[in-house]
């Protein structure tokens, strides 16, 4: 028929300018208006459905970016975190390496000392014998 395509509005609107007078096209324009009825139900169900698609992927999105969020967040304590651990970890690693630079020296300060010790002893044990040969 004729009016195929058209919206309701414009099927109304037909009807008012060119009502039909024959029984069977009264009929045939029912039922398309009722066709057309059935379509916009369906199109608006199909509506409905994918905004409350959209709507649930809207809020796990929502959630996975505030999820993300506080990953960043952690990750970035974190990385401070290890940065000042790996600070303190430089500190106290020169503190070892003066503190073995300082035994080291103190070793060798000791050596030093023993060694005048040594000589120190012999020099009295050999002074001793002396005194004990002299006599």
């Amino acid at each position: 028929m004729m009016l195929e395509g058209y919206g309701r509005s414009r099927i109304i609107e037909h009807m008012a300018l060119y009502p039909p007078s024959n029984p069977d096209e009264v009929q045939q324009l029912k039922h398309e208006l009722s066709e057309l009825q059935k379509q916009i139900r369906a199109i608006s169900t199909y509506l409905q459905i994918q905004t409350q698609k959209n709507q649930t992927s809207n809020n796990k999105n929502t959630k996975l970016v505030s999820a993300l969020k506080s990953l960043g967040a952690k990750y970035n304590d974190c990385k401070t975190q290890v940065q000042q651990q790996k600070e303190e970890l430089d500190t106290k690693n020169k503190e070892i390496a003066e503190l073995k630079d300082k035994m080291e020296n103190s070793k060798h300060t000791m050596e030093a000392y023993m060694d005048k010790v040594k000589d120190m002893v012999r020099e009295k044990v050999y002074e001793s014998l002396q005194g004990d040969l002299d006599l």
